[in-house]
């Protein structure tokens, strides 16, 4: 009879399998190591029998929140060695069906109401399991799930595809290791699972918190007060938010916050965007000043860099060093090798992009510490006055940080300069002029916008992030 390959679920399962991994926040359900195992061995054996999933097979998974219905599909997916392919909930249906299409998915897992032939995660995956009890299960060859196989991103037409000999087990350790060790995450602390699971740092965290030690708290559905709950109940040591997740939680009321019991977070990692100054300091402020991690990460590569928890207050465009197996090259237009402080486009060599390679579009340079520095999609001439670029996203963060300004979104103009349009915090309104006169005392007269608009409401994306162009 075929073993367990060490550190896989089952082998960990056999060693401890009365060990709490999974929580579900406000619904008293719990999964057990040996509990999730079988259920996700169940769940294999009849998608593999009523659905012909096998080792290749594509199965698209709908979701926005975690669930323990979603776990047990990742994993029993993983034992069968197919592929899940993350969707946002909130999509069209004819963009769900041309996703569908373009990965060729034998089969959808949807939260939300699904057609003839896609299955409910809430109901289908317990009527599986339940009929698949008892009897053989396939083993899993990963030590972790195959996530970030095929990620949407939040843009269900637009896939990367990755090949499974490049996405395997080692990889996924290699790169998700390094972040957990900088978040300073220990095996015996839990993790707080909100984000999307879309979110291409999402799955990828969980899976391997989830294998090195528990319990791994998850919030189906985001809200700033209950995230706050949470925590103060499970007491996590890690987390991962997007920066519109931060923004709302900043914005609940003063009482609330100071209420809240954040001490148990080592480490928040802040994913999917840039994380404006303002509210790295607020969320510092919040969490503790060394709790807050912003990723850098990008759709194409997956996570490429970390923040060290003391340079969060640095210069805002600041990325940090890319993850163990990541190399990110600086390159000028001419394709040779950018010189340090100097403007150029990203090239990262990473386990997870695709082909092992990938241009993501982003503008930045080596600061003098050797860091990454993230300028924006937008390619600029400004520099500070001591001759440091300056991108878009600096521009962002001067307007961000006005009181009465609730969110920005700088692109460069045909004019060569900063188009901005921004949106007043609480239906009100935001001076121009003042603005205006904030990035020129910040950034210098290069960087202050030609065309500054203040409009209701900025447009967003499944994020929640104000779209940019």
């Amino acid at each position: 009879m075929a073993r367990p390959r060490p550190g896989t679920l089952e082998h960990l399962s056999e060693a401890a399998p009365d060990q709490l991994v999974l929580v579900e926040h406000g619904t008293d359900r719990t999964r057990t190591r040996g509990e999730l195992d079988e259920r996700a061995g169940s769940l294999a054996v009849a998608l593999a029998a009523e659905h012909g999933i096998g080792h290749g097979s594509r199965v698209a998974l709908q979701a926005d929140g975690a669930s323990l219905e979603v776990l047990e599909t990742v994993y029993a997916l993983a034992k069968l060695g197919a592929v899940p392919v993350p969707i946002p909930t909130a999509v069209r249906e004819e963009e769900l069906a041309a996703a569908l299409r373009g990965t060729d998915a034998a089969l959808l897992l949807s939260e939300v109401t699904v057609g003839a032939g896609g299955l409910h995660l809430a109901t289908d995956v317990e009527r599986l399991v339940r009929s698949a009890a008892g009897g053989a299960r396939p083993l899993s060859g990963f030590r972790t799930a195959p996530v970030n196989v095929l990620a949407s991103a939040g843009t269900p037409t637009r896939f990367a595809q990755r090949a499974d000999d490049r996405t395997d087990h080692a990889a996924l350790a290699t790169v998700a290791g390094d972040l957990l060790t900088r978040a300073r995450h220990r095996p015996s602390r839990g993790h707080l699972l909100a984000a999307p699971v879309w979110l291409p740092s999402t799955l990828l965290h969980a899976n391997v918190t989830l294998l090195a030690g528990g319990p791994l708290v998850l919030l189906p559905e985001f809200d700033g007060r209950r995230w706050l709950d949470a925590l103060g109940e499970h007491e996590p040591g890690t987390a991962v938010l997007t920066p519109s997740m931060v923004a709302e939680i900043l914005e609940l009321d003063p009482a609330v916050l100071e209420a809240a019991d954040t001490t148990s977070l080592d480490a928040a990692i802040v994913a999917g965007d840039h994380l404006p100054l303002p509210h790295r300091l607020a969320a510092a402020d919040l969490l503790g000043e060394d709790a807050v991690a912003p990723l850098y990460g990008t759709f194409e590569s997956g996570p490429i860099a970390v923040l060290h928890p003391e340079e969060v207050t640095a210069d805002p465009g600041t990325a940090g060093r890319p993850l163990q197996g990541v190399t990110v090259e600086v390159r000028a237009e001419d394709g040779n090798a950018a010189r340090r402080g100097t403007r150029g486009i990203l090239h990262v060599r990473s386990p997870l992009a695709t082909d092992g390679a990938a241009v993501p579009g982003d503008h930045g340079h080596r600061d003098e510490e050797g860091r990454l520095v993230v300028l924006g999609r937008d390619a600029t001439d400004w520099t500070s006055e001591e001759g440091r670029p300056i991108g878009t996203l600096a521009v962002e963060d001067v307007l961000m940080a006005a009181a009465d300004v609730a969110a920005a979104v700088v692109r460069v103009g045909t004019d060569g300069r900063p188009h901005a349009r921004v949106e007043p915090r609480d239906g009100g309104s935001a001076d121009v002029a003042a603005l205006a006169d904030r990035v020129r005392e910040t950034l210098g007269a290069d960087a202050v916008p030609s065309a500054l608009e203040v409009v209701p409401a900025l447009p967003r994306d499944r994020l929640g992030r104000p779209v940019r162009g």
